[in-house]
């Protein structure tokens, strides 16, 4: 389906808001144009528990996010994860 277009750059990454993840950028010159977004896929950890349970029965374990690319490195620097406090 290539929903980020032919042959995107994909950079593994230590850190994104503390947790490990990718940030995927088209490479196709015109991206904005053609509406191909850029990708940063994080790690949940733990997972992040979704309800009502009985629709969403297994934890969701990765963050995806798709921007336009001349945003994505503000949404990588603002990204961030707060504890979860049940109540």
């Amino acid at each position: 389906m290539m929903p980020y277009g032919p042959q995107p750059r994909v950079e593994m990454m230590v850190k994104v808001a503390g947790h490990f993840g990718c940030r995927i950028t088209p490479t196709v010159a015109d991206a904005i144009k053609e509406h191909i977004p850029a990708g940063l896929i994080t790690y949940y950890d733990p997972p992040l528990l979704i309800e009502p349970r009985e629709i969403h029965q297994r934890p969701y374990d990765w963050l995806v996010i798709s921007v336009d690319p001349p945003h994505l490195q503000q949404v990588e620097r603002t990204l961030r994860f707060r504890p979860y406090t049940h109540g």
